[in-house]
């Protein structure tokens, strides 16, 4: 099996893109849930305007997963489920400052009662965490150096925030659930599954 390597960034945006392009990662993803009306039904991936094709590429095979998995549509967009950010919209800052293919993973709502339930109790966290490794490993099949970041979590601007509160659990928060499912990523890369 292809041997793969996983590297977390923390810190604020742009530095934790600025210590991915200096490691060499082969691909960023960083992980957030999305948070909506409480009707909001829909998967998808984010990518900058200024990406590679192959970060689109990375962003539509990651959505056609998740949406077959967990029977959700994509958002409209063009490619479908993949939305690419403008100049200083949502997201840009996030990837726009990376040297490889770089995306946001936004696979369900924490504001959707289905989608908790789908994510906590029925163990769809397991499930996101081997749609994310099958999706590395179809675009990387001979391994690489792979670069993962927990949206919301460990910025120095914003030291608390946490992201949006998961529905029905107090207790957790967007970034938690995201970073359970990036540690099952790492693990499942390096050899555990």
């Amino acid at each position: 099996m292809a041997k793969h390597r996983v590297l977390f960034f923390h810190g604020d945006y742009p530095y934790r893109q600025m210590l991915a392009n200096e490691k060499g990662v082969d691909v960023y993803i960083e992980h957030h849930f999305n948070t909506g009306p409480k009707e909001a039904n829909y998967c998808m991936a984010v990518v900058a305007h200024n990406a590679p094709q192959k970060s689109i590429e990375i962003a539509e095979t990651y959505v056609d997963l998740v949406s077959k998995k967990f029977n959700i549509p994509k958002c409209e967009s063009d490619p479908p489920g993949v939305k690419i950010c403008r100049f200083r919209e949502r997201g840009d800052f996030n990837l726009r400052f990376l040297k490889m293919p770089g995306l946001i993973v936004m696979p369900l709502f924490v504001s959707n009662a289905d989608h908790v339930r789908m994510l906590i109790d029925e163990g769809g966290h397991i499930a996101l965490a081997e749609i994310l490794t099958e999706t590395i490993r179809t675009h990387f099949p001979k391994g690489g150096l792979i670069g993962l970041s927990v949206g919301h979590k460990y910025r120095r601007k914003s030291p608390t925030d946490r992201g949006a509160p998961v529905r029905n659990y107090p207790e957790y928060y967007e970034a938690d659930v995201a970073e359970w499912v990036l540690w099952q990523v790492k693990y499942m890369l390096e050899g555990g599954g």
